[in-house]
């Protein structure tokens, strides 16, 4: 092969890999988690009081004394959260969903949804 044969093929082998990643990592793994979280928190209780919020979804994983509750599902590699904010009230003010993302190749978070009373 000539040499400008084997750059021409490199190049187009090095942007084919990063159309790919780009692709796969800022377009299809976003897409997908936000079709496949949790079908309970499509329904999150804003404006309700503590109490009621976690009878509707359970105990919460981590608690921040009467700031924040945050509930985890799926496994450690591909994983969702979901993060409740309480004002002094202790009703919900807002809510966050995200996926955490974590592999060999790539470690990110991606905000799915969220809610605001502001």
């Amino acid at each position: 092969m000539k040499p400008k044969t084997t750059i021409r093929i490199l190049v187009a082998a090095a942007l084919l890999a990063g159309a790919l990643y780009y692709t796969v990592f800022y377009w299809a793994i976003p897409k997908t988690a936000a079709w496949t979280f949790p079908f309970k928190w499509r329904n999150l209780p804003i404006r309700a009081h503590r109490t009621i919020a976690r009878s509707y979804l359970g105990h919460p994983a981590d608690t921040m004394a009467l700031i924040s509750d945050r509930w985890y599902q799926g496994p450690v590699g591909k994983q969702y959260s979901l993060t409740l904010y309480y004002n002094r009230d202790t009703l919900v003010r807002s809510a966050a969903v995200y996926y955490h993302y974590r592999s060999w190749l790539k470690h990110k978070d991606y905000l799915i949804d969220s809610v605001t009373t502001e």
